[in-house]
């Protein structure tokens, strides 16, 4: 008589392949969370912080500069209008699956002067405003009777913010640009 030891059946395991595609699956989602994330809070701290600064949107003296620190999270800038009165630049966080159900990327539009050094003028997010013109060629300058009209080298009435003007060929020629105050 042999005594023999009977050993249990191994169990069948999960495959190393199935193993692999879970964890590709697995970082691919983590992945696509992180982008998400990314997007929505970038927008939304920028915009609270934008917010604090401003007066429903509007900005007062503010340089563009601190204006710009203000955005989180690296968004992709696009200049979206640039003309005498304005610069109007789209930022935009880009999403995966924002798009798949429809709805736009997380996106602000901030409108600056178009002076040197440039002030931030408002913030939005609509597109439509930003369509509109609700900044840029349509924009109504309201001027106060009692205060003297602008110069042409400040239209919008910011303080301090001289225009950076070319040179003309009747001008020193050793400057190829000079400030107007």
């Amino acid at each position: 008589m042999t005594d023999s030891v009977s050993t249990p059946p191994k169990a069948a395991g999960v495959s190393r392949s199935r193993k692999a595609f879970s964890l590709v699956l697995l970082l691919s989602m983590i992945a696509v969370l992180g982008i998400e994330l990314r997007a929505g809070l970038g927008q939304s701290r920028s915009m609270k912080q934008l917010a604090a600064i401003s007066s429903d949107g509007t900005f007062n003296n503010v340089p563009l500069s601190d204006a710009q620190q203000m955005l989180s999270l690296s968004p992709k800038a696009t200049v979206i209008r640039d003309n005498k009165f304005e610069k109007v630049v789209h930022y935009q966080w880009h999403s995966l699956l924002r798009p798949l159900i429809g709805r736009p990327d997380s996106e602000l539009y901030l409108v600056s002067s178009a002076t040197e050094p440039a002030y931030a003028m408002a913030f939005y997010t609509d597109r439509e405003d930003a369509a509109s013109g609700l900044y840029g060629d349509s924009v109504f300058i309201e001027y106060s009777l009692d205060e003297p009209m602008p110069h042409d080298d400040n239209p919008l009435n910011l303080p301090d913010a001289p225009l950076k003007v070319p040179a003309t060929e009747n001008e020193s020629s050793d400057s190829s640009t000079h400030e107007v105050k």
